[in-house]
């Protein structure tokens, strides 16, 4: 959910970024987390793109000048927190 409009590409970016975290097995909130903190840092997030023609070719997304919270901090968990298979994930059972 979010909370207030944000760029369209700032939130393409965050939420592609989002998704590979989801596919990976990370929690939702974990995810989110994680993709939050790379914008803010400003880090360079590196992806497998299929292009036109169906080959996959590696692809960097800068996050830098996204660092701003207005650009992630909109964004925020809603319902359940597990990963995608209904599992804890291992970075959310902290203290379990």
């Amino acid at each position: 959910m979010s909370l207030w409009q944000v760029s369209d590409a700032a939130t393409r970016d965050l939420m592609v970024s989002y998704y590979k975290r989801l596919e990976a097995g990370e929690g939702r909130s974990e995810a989110l987390r994680q993709v939050q903190l790379e914008m803010l840092r400003g880090t360079n997030v590196s992806e497998e793109v299929k292009n036109r023609s169906l080959q996959i070719e590696k692809k960097t997304v800068t996050t830098q000048g996204r660092s701003h919270p207005f650009y992630w901090a909109s964004f925020i968990p809603i319902g359940d927190w597990r990963s995608l298979d209904g599992k804890n994930a291992s970075t959310s059972n902290l203290g379990r």
